[in-house]
């Protein structure tokens, strides 16, 4: 769809507290449309920290409204008068707080089509307090959201039993910038994982795999980036298994360039993802990726040339895929070339950043072609 009229004017509402996948996605999203003249870019980041910093760095215009600094009210409030003062056409939130908090705005300021993305599905039970937070967001957007992204088949079929309808869902897959092709730091080979360190996440299952790898390989050297409350119990483990010469969590890593670099190889063993942003970027930079067949995962690779889908949840299963790639450096490289190939085709930040650029006209101006 093609409107040559004014711009239209987005507000992009995100929490960054955190700086995971769906922090990352907003960034490159918020990156991408400040890049297109039809639209005029508002970005609002409830905590300072690492996503609003890489916003301003990019010369996005962001503002922070720190909520500790504001009651449930005063937070409200500020966010209104922001709003009030945009006057955007479209508010697109991420998240269930920053959803509740888009409608509020959305009535004082001229109604504004709102859209929402779908990062993940829920990870874990929650509090009585939490699940009637996630009642309250999931009417919300039935009943007052224009349009629902879900970053995978995989959720958007999810969402579509619990709202009973497609009309309003539409699959826009993550994208990012893809960097340059370089070459690894030499040395031994390097196998790693990245992400918050939490039970959905399954680390304990790379951990109980590099305990096997290393039974055949000693030299392998497994490295895990992040943090999160399960550090002391994976750490304990790899006490438990004798694993402390092959195995380091290196905690939060700022250079994850220089981290991909390291790396011959990425795994994923997560119990359940969207798209997951490391397995993007791992496979833009040609690493080859072992990664789990769950949730939006096999919508990434495809095939046998693009990686390593493991379809048993054993650490035995993940040994296995990885010893046998470990014995083929040319199937290392096979399998990096067509990885970062799918990565340019098909989970490009300006793929994405189109799709919703395309999302917006639809909702901004139903009927134009």
């Amino acid at each position: 769809m093609e409107y040559s009229g004014k711009k239209i004017k987005v507000m992009q509402l995100a929490s960054g507290d955190l700086w995971a996948g769906a922090e990352a996605v907003v960034y490159e999203l918020c990156k991408g449309l400040s890049g297109i003249d039809g639209v005029e870019l508002c970005t609002v980041i409830l905590n300072n920290g690492k996503l609003a910093q890489a916003c301003r760095d990019s010369g996005i215009t962001t503002l922070v409204v720190d909520e500790k600094n504001y009651g449930a009210a005063g937070l409200v409030k500020k966010l209104i008068k922001i709003s009030r003062s945009f006057r955007p056409d479209i508010i697109h939130s991420h998240r269930y707080k920053e959803n509740i908090i888009a409608s509020t705005c959305a009535a004082f300021s001229g109604f504004p089509k709102l859209v929402t993305t779908v990062h993940g599905l829920p990870e874990a039970a929650y509090s009585r307090k939490t699940r009637g937070i996630l009642l309250l967001n999931s009417l919300i957007v039935r009943y007052l959201f224009s349009g629902v992204a879900a970053v995978s088949d995989d959720i958007m079929k999810h969402l579509a039993k619990a709202y009973g309808s497609t009309r309003k869902l539409k699959c826009i897959y993550n994208g990012i910038d893809i960097p340059e092709a370089d070459g690894k730091i030499p040395g031994s080979v390097v196998l790693g994982s990245a992400g918050r360190l939490v039970k959905i996440k399954d680390f304990a299952l790379l951990i109980e795999t590099a305990s096997l790898v290393t039974a055949e390989k000693p030299d392998a050297r497994f490295l895990l980036a992040g943090d999160g409350p399960e550090k002391e119990m994976l750490n304990e483990k790899i006490r438990s298994l004798d694993l402390a010469q092959n195995f380091k969590i290196n905690g939060h890593v700022e250079d994850m360039g220089r981290f991909y670099k390291s790396l011959d190889i990425y795994v994923n063993t997560s119990q359940h993802e969207g798209i997951p942003m490391t397995i993007l970027e791992a496979m833009a930079r040609g690493i080859p990726v072992v990664a789990p067949s769950v949730g939006g995962i096999p919508e990434i690779i495809t095939c046998d040339e693009e990686g390593i889908l493991v379809k048993e949840r054993t650490a035995f299963a993940f040994a296995k895929a990885l010893i046998e790639l470990m014995n083929s450096e040319e199937k290392i490289q096979q399998i990096g070339l067509a990885a970062r190939k799918r990565i340019k085709d098909q989970f490009s930040n300006t793929k994405m950043t189109s799709a919703y650029h395309e999302l917006y006209l639809e909702l901004v101006y139903p009927g134009k072609d």
